[in-house]
């Protein structure tokens, strides 16, 4: 966006006292203020837990768009404190502890004159003692940054055992060896650890991946189960499945077997260790599809404390997922993916987007628009309403007119937006729902 400026220029007209008279014009021209300063950072951070503590580093860039930058701030979350921080151009930098409580990183970097800092690396070193065998991990968050990415890679030591029992704010990336997470906002990660092999208390279910495919007749779906499991000793169980699921084959394996169990009005099955040690477990699943209008929807509830990801085959590509449970997944080639929350429900809806037949589509809109002019930058907040009489709305196209960008799209029913260059037309393209 461009910087407007106020200019003011003072015209100064003297006249000499002398025979041939001489004009002396003296421009004054008024200096303009600052303009605020706008950054975004980007954050990649990895956690190595032991069993005594968590060492994490933190590799932060600021990227500075406008203003001069004395000071960067990003929020700090979880426990833990910061012992280092480094990196070149950095001049010093301090933790602030808020009246609330909350904690903010303050980095400032060396100012030079005439150079313009447009970057800054830094390298935060953070550390953890474990009291118990849980534990919340210190993660940077936005602060005052206008725009803000994280990426958490959480390492363990090799005879440990890690359960993420929260990650709000995040999406778990599916990774062989180890957890791993992306986000746009301030993310809060719990985790579990306890020594692995027959330091484990009970029965613990790892390396968990669940694949569905529809049946023909839409009445069920059918999924598979693989993961492995560790035992702690002999009769180590563990609640495996329950919500409405029902398994459809084999009940036993080596070193392990199920047993169904009644509890609260409903059926459950329990894994259960026939011997300590890790063992392979595999096996069916079947669960009903319910069908509410045009929506079909199935629910089940798998062991909790692990985030697993799930596919489902047999849907086809022309479906849409509701956004108000708790599994959205995401077309992946020939298949859906997405991830089982770490409470362990499973509950989704789709349908298809050829099920409703729509008429022709008349609708109404309304633009209202806040605009604040401030010392170097100019905010736009345009509110559309729109109300669609009949047929469906699935995209919206509006052309814009001007200089500036478009910092965000929001709304219940916005799905995803970009801005496309069409000649020399700019368009803000908005998905909905």
């Amino acid at each position: 966006m461009k910087t407007l400026f106020a200019l003011f220029t003072l015209m100064v007209i003297c006249v000499a006292q002398e025979p041939t008279d001489r004009v002396v014009i003296l421009p004054i021209e008024k200096a303009p203020k600052e303009a605020p300063l706008f950054f975004s950072a980007t954050a990649e951070v990895d956690a190595r837990v032991s069993l005594s503590e968590i060492a994490g580093e933190q590799r932060l860039t600021f990227h500075i768009h406008q203003g001069k930058p004395e000071i960067l701030t990003l929020g700090l979350s979880g426990a833990g404190d910061v012992t280092s921080v480094s990196g070149d151009g950095l001049r010093d930098w301090s933790v602030r502890v808020a009246q609330d409580g909350s904690r903010f990183l303050d980095v400032r970097p060396t100012l030079t004159d005439g150079n313009l800092l447009t970057e800054l690396k830094v390298v935060v070193k953070t550390r953890l003692k474990f009291e118990k065998n849980s534990a919340t991990l210190l993660l940077p968050t936005p602060g005052v940054a206008t725009g803000f990415s994280l990426a958490l890679k959480v390492i363990t030591e090799a005879g440990l055992d890690i359960r993420v029992v929260k990650a709000d704010g995040l999406a778990p990336v599916h990774s062989a060896d180890s957890h791993q997470f992306i986000g746009t906002s301030a993310a809060a990660v719990g985790i579990e650890v306890s020594p692995s092999g027959s330091g484990s208390r009970g029965l613990e279910l790892i390396d968990v991946n669940v694949v569905g495919k529809k049946s023909e007749d839409g009445n069920n779906v059918s999924f598979h189960l693989t993961g492995k499991a560790r035992s702690a000793a002999e009769g180590s169980s563990v609640e495996l499945l329950g919500g409405g699921a029902a398994l459809s084959g084999a009940v036993s394996g080596d070193g392990w077997h199920v047993a169904l169990r009644q509890k609260s009005g409903g059926y459950f099955y329990d894994l259960i260790a026939e011997r300590s040690g890790e063992f392979a477990v595999s096996l069916d699943i079947e669960v009903p599809v319910k069908h509410k209008g045009d929506w079909q929807t199935l629910e089940f509830k798998l062991s909790a404390g692990v985030v697993v990801p799930v596919w489902i085959e047999g849907l086809g590509d022309k479906v849409s997922f509701s956004r108000e449970l708790a599994v959205v997944p995401e077309h992946d080639g020939n298949h859906w993916r997405g991830f089982l929350p770490a409470n362990g429900l499973a509950a989704m809806a789709w349908r298809s987007t050829d099920a409703v037949a729509d008429g022709a589509l008349f609708f109404s809109s309304t633009e209202s628009s806040d605009v604040r002019v401030g010392s170097g930058l100019l905010r736009q907040m345009t509110v559309v309403d729109l109300r669609v009489l009949q047929g469906k709305l699935s995209e919206l196209s509006l052309t814009l007119s001007g200089p500036g960008e478009v910092l965000s799209v929001s709304g219940d029913p916005v799905l995803g937006w970009l801005v496309r260059q069409d000649g020399d037309v700019r368009r803000l393209e908005v998905k909905l729902s």
